[in-house]
């Protein structure tokens, strides 16, 4: 399994970023540096971003109407509402940014304070788009759900740039100017009334409909830059085709059947055996080798003249093993009758160069486990 902990890292921080974001350039550290006076010079940095954080989970408050109500049950929000979350967003923005500033000015920038405030922004990157989403229930929930994950995918993935690198990057369009975007939003939202927004156009969509959509694409393409400049794409792509399962064809040949015109055991498990070597090396992209298979089980005659297909995936991994299970199916090439001939279970072992094993990448997340009857 990958090693997360790594104590000797506190010891080699250095806070290391560059900003090429626009909006900070031409217009918010002038602002910065204005509001940076209005903070006692030996006021805490963590205490900052805790403060800050009160905005950005009081416009929550206000746009998911827990007080209230869901603006969308009560036939819309009034004005006043969006203004006032605009502002406790940039209210939390501008400490955002401030307790660093703050922590560099007192000296007590390090590890743990980096930590607190993207804690914070980790947590806000789902909870304010959630907000906005319940202001207007007009996606289905999967969608909305889908987006929201999104949103939490595009910051982890960002924060997991930095860790790899070592440096947190600002784009010309950067984490600044959507938040901005969304501030800008709710402003207009305010101006031109919910009903402007949550009313469909001529095309059957409503405008804040093609705003969540604007965003979905904007997040999802910065998932991608963080997966690319990390080289986390390439991986992801071997990850995803090493868990899609592999499929062998063959045509059941009279040298491979016994006296009953029905495939050999043996043969099956050979061809078995084949499989799972594929699925473990695909997966753990060395070369593998098998350690034992567990329980086949064989459930119908495979008769000469059919179609063999053997499907094999990775259902589980230890340190160095993998269990792949095999499912063998038959089928008449002539009535296009199909069943389940054989499944069965092989734990392959992975070797690196060495000739000894080597750790292979744990599974995702979610990934489907052993078939019940395979299990031992």
């Amino acid at each position: 399994m990958e090693r997360y902990v790594d104590p000797e890292r506190p010891l080699r921080y250095s806070y290391k970023s560059i900003n090429n974001s626009l909006l900070d350039k031409y217009l918010l550290r002038h602002w910065w540096a204005l509001a940076i006076k209005a903070i006692p010079p030996g006021a805490n940095a963590n205490m900052l971003s805790m403060v800050g954080n009160l905005g950005s989970w009081f416009a929550f408050i206000l746009l998911a109407g827990i007080p209230w109500g869901p603006a969308g049950l009560r036939g819309g929000a009034p004005s006043w509402l969006f203004f006032l979350a605009a502002g406790s967003i940039f209210f939390y923005h501008t400490l955002d940014a401030l307790d660093g500033m703050q922590a560099r000015r007192t000296g007590a920038a390090g590890p743990l304070g980096e930590f607190v405030d993207h804690w914070f922004d980790s947590f806000n990157a789902f909870l304010l788009p959630l907000g906005l989403i319940l202001a207007f229930p007009v996606l289905p929930p999967l969608l909305a759900a889908l987006l929201v994950a999104l949103f939490a995918a595009a910051d982890f993935l960002t924060l997991e740039a930095v860790r790899k690198t070592g440096i947190l990057v600002f784009d010309p369009l950067s984490a600044d100017e959507g938040v901005f975007l969304n501030i800008a939003l709710l402003i207009a939202i305010g101006a031109t009334g919910y009903d402007f927004w949550a009313r469909p156009l001529p095309l059957g969509l409503a405008p804040i409909q093609l705003v969540f959509a604007f965003y979905g694409i904007s997040v999802l393409a910065v998932s991608l830059r963080c997966l690319s400049t990390t080289g986390g794409l390439e991986r992801l792509a071997a990850m995803l085709a090493g868990l899609a399962p592999l499929a062998l064809w063959t045509h059941l040949a009279s040298a491979r059947v016994g006296p009953m015109g029905t495939l050999f055991g043996g043969q099956a498990l050979a061809w078995m055996d084949k499989a799972a070597f594929l699925a473990g090396s695909r997966y753990a992209r060395t070369v593998v080798v098998t350690a034992n298979s567990d329980r086949i089980d064989f459930r119908l005659p495979v008769k000469q003249g059919a179609m063999v297909e053997l499907i094999a995936r990775v259902v589980k991994v230890g340190r160095s093993s993998m269990q792949v299970e095999i499912e063998m199916y038959c089928e008449d090439l002539l009535t296009g009758v199909r069943g389940l001939a054989t499944r069965g279970v092989f734990t392959m072992v992975a070797l690196g160069a060495d000739g000894k094993p080597t750790p292979v990448p744990p599974l995702p997340p979610g990934t489907p486990g052993p078939t019940e009857v395979s299990k031992p």
